[in-house]
């Protein structure tokens, strides 16, 4: 009852200002009614991963869209270590894999944040269980033949795993948005969109 007078007054005060944009009017709705579900507290950030190299600066732009934090979990971790791949050499795989834990951990426990990561942090159960629990996530697919007829020659090996890493990304996933030849404008709009579906805003 609390959260449903909340909600109402929020919306009305939206809808009072006269905001010219109504679909950011929705965004905003969006945003407040996402932490509720049925009274109860629901998950509160999102989790964009994806298997082009286009999907980090497009998971930016969605943030800057729906006004959340963003964050990048790869450069934060390179932040602390200054040099990842010495850290991994000298002192081994697996303290590099408790320090990406602590870092999806710290990040996750936000709220209003979108976080961007590589398929490679993914590849952990724990992490992929945690940002389960705290956030949705996005799958900003690109089809193989997509993919493939932008890679050089040098990226075969990356592409001879994208099958396998597209159909993982897939079961993750709570919201997919299918992306080949698709500006960015349409992509963000798209994911918007399923958001509130996923939502019912």
């Amino acid at each position: 009852k609390v959260f449903c007078k909340e909600y109402t007054l929020i919306c009305l005060i939206l809808s009072k200002k006269q905001i010219p944009n109504i679909f950011y009017c929705k965004i905003m709705q969006f945003v407040i009614y996402s932490k509720y579900i049925g009274g109860r507290m629901t998950k509160h950030n999102l989790c964009v991963i994806g298997l082009y190299k286009t999907v980090k600066p497009l998971a930016n732009r969605i943030a800057d869209t729906l006004d959340m934090y963003f964050a990048d979990i790869d450069e934060l971790i390179a932040f602390d270590l200054l040099d990842v791949k010495l850290t991994q050499e000298v002192c081994g795989r697996e303290y590099l894999l408790k320090i990406e834990k602590n870092k999806v951990k710290t990040v996750t426990s936000y709220e209003n944040t979108l976080l961007s990561l590589d398929y490679s942090v993914l590849n952990n159960d724990s992490i992929i269980e945690n940002i389960k629990d705290n956030c949705v996530i996005i799958y900003l697919k690109y089809s193989s033949d997509y993919v493939k007829s932008r890679l050089k020659k040098s990226d075969n090996i990356e592409y001879e795993l994208f099958e396998d890493r597209d159909y993982i990304c897939t079961q993750m996933a709570d919201i997919i948005v299918h992306c080949d030849d698709l500006p960015t404008n349409k992509i963000i709009e798209q994911t918007t969109t399923k958001l509130q579906d996923y939502y019912n805003v």
